[in-house]
């Protein structure tokens, strides 16, 4: 018989694989002995143990915040654990991956989520603010927030760790100004035109997209070609992009005529658009776009070099999402679009008894708004020979700044 094997006994006796030598299963069958003589029960202990073990892995941060984003934000993963959005509740399920992924998990993925305390909360968004700024500390602990509520919701134990007095930015400062001079929007379209390695082609027409159409990033980004249709309606005839409620802030589908501008931009429906979807996007359709920080960081250091390059000051920070639609507003006023059609191209929530009852989609009039801001930003980035004007001196002579 052979002696290696003899000197090994393989099993515990709670069913574990251990590898104990003969000697070392003598001393633990004598200590079971002596446990069970005091009335416990070791096999259970052990079985105990490792369901504890075990829920702790579903417990953490991580664990919780990926059921979250597939539960509410329709979060997919495929084999090779590239993740897909399609069909959640919120609008930036996407952003708030890569937040988590970036900030939060490096620090928290791995910790049991009640266990987070609020003062490493506390040193996480200091450390954050200290590196980012408050704009992206302030976000962090947004995010985390509702990963926390919705948690509590579910949970009969959990409260959670954060309280008012947390954030970073005041309420006035996050409502924001920033609008895009006529200076800027050439600057930036000249900046997407040089070809820099890491500004993708579809970033670009994203860019231009958002500003032409005034939606948000997030909407976007997930523009899909069956969404896009050639409708006859009421008294509109032509191409729109219906954006889906669930992806619209107000929960309500928002139809967007579709200018000849925006369709040259987004260029022609591919025949396989079914398996190749999303309109922007590096994968060939398959995803949406999502590498926003990247991208807006290459295309910031493309304006800079730009500006360098004729002695002018660097660009003052912008945003790609609120900044650009804030401008998309101002423009169409500018433009002389009436504000009560602007608002419903930016599909904000009308207040009052005729925002209750009034169901007309104004795709007619909304068309018309677009049409009108995708000539003036024509004119700003072609300005007719020694007349340009810049939004600043169109201010300065009256035309009011108008907040999106």
């Amino acid at each position: 018989m052979n002696r290696s094997r003899r000197k090994t006994w393989a099993v515990r006796i709670d069913g574990s694989n251990t590898g104990l030598t003969l000697s070392e299963a003598h001393k633990e069958a004598k200590k079971l002995a002596g446990d069970v003589e005091k009335g416990a029960d070791p096999v259970e202990e052990r079985r105990e143990e490792r369901r504890k073990a075990g829920t702790a892995a579903t417990r953490t941060l991580k664990a919780i915040c990926e059921e979250h984003l597939t539960r509410e934000g329709g979060m997919k993963r495929d084999a090779e654990g590239n993740t897909t959005f399609e069909g959640g509740k919120l609008r930036s399920a996407d952003q708030r991956l890569a937040v988590f992924a970036r900030l939060i998990y490096p620090k928290f993925g791995q910790r049991p989520i009640d266990e987070i305390k609020r003062s490493e909360i506390v040193a996480l968004l200091d450390e954050i603010e200290d590196e980012r700024g408050p704009q992206a500390a302030h976000q962090a602990l947004a995010f985390l927030s509702k990963l926390f509520n919705w948690h509590a919701s579910r949970s009969d134990d959990f409260r959670s760790p954060i309280v008012r007095g947390m954030g970073r930015v005041k309420p006035r400062e996050r409502a924001g100004k920033r609008v895009l001079t006529d200076e800027e929007i050439r600057d930036v379209w000249a900046a997407l035109d040089a070809g820099a390695e890491d500004i993708p082609g579809c970033f670009a027409r994203l860019v231009r997209t958002l500003l032409l159409t005034a939606v948000r990033r997030t909407e976007g980004a997930r523009m899909g070609w069956p969404e896009i249709e050639h409708i006859r309606r009421n008294d509109y005839e032509g191409e729109a992009w219906t954006v889906p409620g669930s992806r619209m802030k107000a929960k309500l589908d928002h139809a967007v005529p579709l200018t000849p501008q925006v369709l040259a931009i987004i260029g022609e429906k591919p025949k396989d658009a079914k398996a190749r979807p999303f309109v922007f996007s590096t994968t060939g359709g398959k995803r949406p776009f999502s590498g926003y920080s990247k991208a807006k960081a290459a295309l910031d250091r493309e304006i800079a070099k730009l500006r360098k390059s004729v002695g002018r000051d660097p660009m003052p920070a912008w945003t790609l999402s609120r900044d650009v639609r804030r401008t998309a507003k101002t423009s169409m006023v500018r433009a002389g679009v009436r504000s009560d059609i602007s608002e419903r191209v930016l599909a904000h929530v009308i207040a009052g008894v005729e925002g209750v009852y009034d169901r007309y989609e104004y795709l007619d009039e909304k068309r018309d708004a677009l049409t009108k801001l995708a000539a003036l930003i024509e004119r700003i980035i072609n300005p007719p020979a020694n007349n340009v004007a810049s939004l600043d001196e169109r201010r300065a002579k009256g035309v009011s700044q108008v907040p999106g």
